[in-house]
């Protein structure tokens, strides 16, 4: 069988890699160096401000503004992603280190 919206999976991860290595992100401090709270802050942010992408301004209809932005919504998109992949960093990193405490 196979595995379900796997092209978009695939997308969603080069997505999140672009987000993280443009110019403007490179020298950001690193996911792991962060604090989980400061984590979900970014997150909440960036999920905000995509919505604000589809639902601000304009006209809409059935909840969705009649003429989207899509190279807009896919960079927002790529913002979440990017914060998602820094979470998932975090709790690797926390693994690990539970892992190693508990060696």
């Amino acid at each position: 069988m196979k595995p379900r919206y796997e092209k978009e999976c695939i997308q969603l991860g080069e997505l999140a890699n672009e987000a993280l290595n443009l110019p403007k992100n490179v020298n950001k401090p690193r996911f792991e160096s962060l604090q989980l709270r400061e984590i979900f802050k970014l997150l909440d942010n960036e999920v905000l401000e995509l919505k604000d992408e589809f639902f601000t301004g304009f006209i809409k209809i059935d909840n969705i503004r009649e003429n989207l932005e899509f190279e807009c919504i896919i960079n927002e998109l790529s913002d979440v992603l990017a914060c998602c992949a820094g979470l998932l960093a975090k709790i690797n990193t926390l693994k690990q280190i539970q892992q190693y405490d508990g060696a």
